[in-house]
């Protein structure tokens, strides 16, 4: 049985990965720094002196997370509460739809639309590079440090993939969450 250039991927250890992304997708040098970056950040070196584990930064452990319902870090969470708190005030209720994420769960995440594209034709290069347009390789996803949160305003109706662009924007259920949060997640230490 021939493996696809994918499943041969995720059979790599999570340091492999970055050789391989770093040979098999074409890069604009911006990009290329961008992910050494990623990889050489000493975070003990950071403003909030967190450190982190290499196993915590590639999703093989499991942080010490602020609760089951914010799985974040326990600094990140607190402040993720303040601003939940603010954003109610302004009728916007901040829901969790992914925070943290081990290893494992952005593997599934990736395999599954690695297969529902491949369904649809895709050739594997052509695979790869949809997916990276808003996911990213397991043992590269920011997800997987307990400091990186999808969010939806919880009051709206909910269909289909409530995390699709056009749902921020314009008339979008979404839109004033998005301006809201441009205008104050800073205030807590968030950027989009």
């Amino acid at each position: 049985i021939a493996l696809s250039p994918l499943v041969r991927l995720l059979k790599l250890s999570p340091l492999e990965h970055i050789n391989v992304i770093l040979n098999y997708f074409p890069m604009n040098p911006k990009l290329y720094f961008l992910l050494i970056l990623l990889f050489k950040f000493q975070p003990s070196q950071a403003q909030n002196q967190t450190s982190f584990s290499q196993e915590t930064l590639l999703g093989q452990s499991l942080p010490n997370l602020y609760s089951a319902s914010i799985p974040l870090l326990p600094e990140v969470g607190k402040a993720f509460e303040e601003m939940q708190k603010e954003a109610r005030k302004a009728g916007i209720e901040l829901e969790i739809v992914s925070a943290y994420r081990s290893y494992e769960r952005q593997q599934r995440i990736w395999n599954r639309k690695y297969t529902s594209n491949a369904k649809q034709g895709l050739s594997p290069e052509k695979n790869i590079q949809k997916i990276i347009e808003y996911s990213t390789l397991p043992g590269t996803s920011r997800h997987h440090w307990g400091t990186d949160v999808d969010l939806i305003d919880g009051s709206k109706p909910q269909n289909g993939d409530v995390l699709l662009t056009e749902k921020f924007h314009d008339q979008g259920p979404y839109a004033p969450m998005r301006k809201w949060m441009d205008e104050n997640a800073s205030k807590f230490g968030f950027i989009r």
